[in-house]
């Protein structure tokens, strides 16, 4: 968990809901499939981006 005074990390929480909001766009059939794909790579580089951010600036 986060120590005190430290920022929240938006990059994971704005990559979950990206994810998220791909699905239930797909389900509905509102995107097609190789949108569906984009959006899920973006999402997980975000991700990705956020926890090595993180790490990043830890080590400091």
């Amino acid at each position: 968990m986060c120590k005190r005074g430290c920022k929240p990390n938006y990059y994971i929480s704005i990559g979950m809901l990206l994810s998220t909001a791909t699905y239930f766009l797909y389900d509905a059939h509102w995107i097609t499939h190789e949108i569906r794909f984009i959006s899920l790579v973006i999402s997980v580089i975000l991700m990705m981006y956020g926890l090595f951010k993180t790490k990043s600036q830890s080590k400091n």
